[in-house]
Formats: structure tokens, C-alpha cells, sequence
């Protein structure tokens, strides 16, 4: 009656599969995802579905499955890269110029710096 024998979530993750990884990954299931299974089969089983916490749910699956130690993953692609290749995702159909990719991370790098920045000079917690 607790046996579930697939579950498919999707989502996305700035990190690859290292080459060696055997294909496919099987895991082993531990007490952890027993009850995390068994807490989001609840969720979706309830005819009121509540999807903010099926959301999470999965979240804490999906990070937990992330850590175990059947997965090999390889180095993260640079926040920098992940934010141009989001920009020639965006704008694939605009002209791009060298310039306006290698301006565009750093200008985001500088409005989240100033917005920080105001953040703490303005703060009455410290």
C-alpha cells in the first residue's frame, strides 16, 4: 500500500550529470524519502489538493535526492554564463552584440550590488 513504483518530477538544475555517472541512477530509498514519498502521495491524494505544499514537498524530495551519495554531478556553470545564455534565451530573435553580452552580466551584477548596498545603509537593525 506505501509502494510506489514511479514518480516523475521535472525540474531544472544548473548542474550536470558528471560523465562517469552510470546511467541509469538508481538510489537507495532510505527512511527520509520513505516519508517524504509518503507525505506528498497524502498530498496528492487528497481531493482538495493543496499545491503550495505539493510544491514543497517535492522541493524536499527532489533536494534530498540530489545529495545522495549515488549521484555524481558536475561543477556548476558560472553564475555569469547561466545569466548570458538566459539572455540569448531571451532575446533570440534581437540582434546580440558581443558588447551587449559580456555588458549585460555585469550591469546585473552591479544593480544587485547597489540594491544590497542600499539595503544595508538603510536598515535600523544594524
Amino acid at each position: 500500500d506505501n509502494f510506489i513504483e514511479h514518480l516523475w518530477i521535472s525540474f531544472f538544475y544548473s548542474h550536470n550529470i558528471a560523465p562517469e555517472q552510470d546511467i541509469p541512477i538508481v538510489i537507495q530509498i532510505n527512511d527520509t524519502l520513505c516519508c517524504l514519498l509518503r507525505d506528498l502521495r497524502a498530498l496528492l491524494e487528497n481531493s482538495e489538493i493543496d499545491s503550495d505544499k505539493c510544491y514543497h514537498c517535492s522541493q524536499a524530495l527532489i533536494y534530498t535526492v540530489m545529495v545522495m551519495p549515488e549521484i555524481n554531478w558536475s561543477a556548476p556553470m558560472p553564475d555569469v554564463l547561466i545569466k548570458v545564455l538566459g539572455l540569448i534565451k531571451n532575446n533570440i530573435r534581437d540582434k546580440l552584440t558581443t558588447q551587449k553580452l559580456v555588458d549585460y552580466p555585469f550591469r546585473q551584477f552591479l544593480i544587485n550590488y547597489i540594491r544590497l548596498e542600499a539595503k544595508f545603509h538603510n536598515s535600523s537593525d544594524l
